[in-house]
């Protein structure tokens, strides 16, 4: 069959066009083909918080003077997070969240021979809670790249960590024989004590990710915490005004959670989470607590969280 020039042309024409634009559009993926992928979304924490310490009548662990409790502590929390990966491996991380205690107790105890007979009392408690993390890390497992059905990824991380509560005792019910807190001596919703805890510190952790066939993502983490304590702690009523203290601790912070991927950009998932912090701090002198004081202190919180995840690629 004999082809005309003109014939010819026309399907040399098509060939190029097609060929063109196939080495445009490959080009055009490439270029658009970024170096990072950034995970961010939303997260409600619903919590429950228990924090107690040992008084100490000197800077040793000799006569127990008192203790209190502050259990119980429904506690909702919002909060935002990230994750921002580069190709290479490292990584960098954080959340940041808010929350607002609204039910809780606070039982006061104290001992003899300082107090004389035995107290125990029972007030009510609500208040605030604020915590931050930032870290950063490298992903030394992945096995993404191979298309399986069921992949993973691993990686280690250091970084900052912050966490502060503050709780206010209202009403004073007596649960031994003391008279202190008799009924009519102070009212129902009458601020009691005023708790604040501040905890600054370091944090080493390690993080892994299970893909299910791009449907489900789990994630669990865990990290060590080395931290600063610092600590006011006002009693409005009996006449010991405010002592501050501070002092160092440390603990760790549990974490897993699932997602479901509805599209490579959005998810939603569910988890778990479990704080603790041992620490011991001394009292500082004031007007009215002429030495320094041991307190030995044990900070819990763990609850269910809802996120909702978007990622940029």
């Amino acid at each position: 069959m004999h082809l005309s020039n003109k014939n010819v042309s026309c399907a040399t024409l098509v060939f190029l066009a097609l060929f063109g634009l196939n080495t445009v559009s490959a080009e055009e993926v490439d270029t658009n083909t970024s170096n990072f992928t950034l995970d961010t979304g939303l997260r409600y924490w619903y919590s429950t918080g228990d924090t107690s310490y040992n008084l100490y009548a000197d800077k040793t662990r000799g006569e127990k003077v008192s203790a209190l409790q502050y259990k119980s502590q429904i506690t909702n929390a919002g909060e935002l997070f990230f994750r921002l990966d580069h190709k290479t491996g490292f990584f960098l991380k954080g959340f940041a969240g808010v929350g607002r205690v609204v039910d809780g107790k606070e039982y006061d105890e104290d001992f003899e021979p300082a107090t004389t007979p035995y107290s125990r009392t029972l007030a009510k408690v609500d208040g605030d809670i604020e915590y931050a993390s930032m870290d950063v890390g490298y992903t030394f497992i992945d096995t993404r790249e191979h298309n399986l059905p069921l992949s993973y990824r691993v990686g280690g991380f250091v970084g900052y960590n912050f966490w502060s509560e503050k709780f206010e005792a209202r009403g004073c019910q007596q649960l031994a024989t003391n008279l202190n807190c008799s009924p009519g001596d102070v009212g129902p919703n009458e601020l009691g004590i005023t708790e604040k805890d501040w905890f600054n510190g370091v944090r080493v952790g390690v993080v892994g990710d299970m893909f299910f066939k791009d449907k489900w993502k789990a994630t669990v983490e865990a990290a060590y915490l080395r931290t600063k304590h610092r600590n006011t702690d006002i009693h409005h009523l009996s006449g010991l005004g405010l002592t501050p203290g501070r002092g160092d601790g440390d603990g760790y912070q549990l974490e897993g959670s699932i997602n479901y991927l509805f599209t490579p950009q959005i998810s939603i998932g569910a988890g778990w989470r479990y704080w603790r912090i041992n620490s011991d701090i001394h009292t500082e002198i004031t007007a009215v607590a002429l030495s320094n004081q041991l307190e030995t202190y044990k900070v819990e919180r763990e609850g269910a969280f809802l996120q909702a995840v978007y990622t940029f690629q």
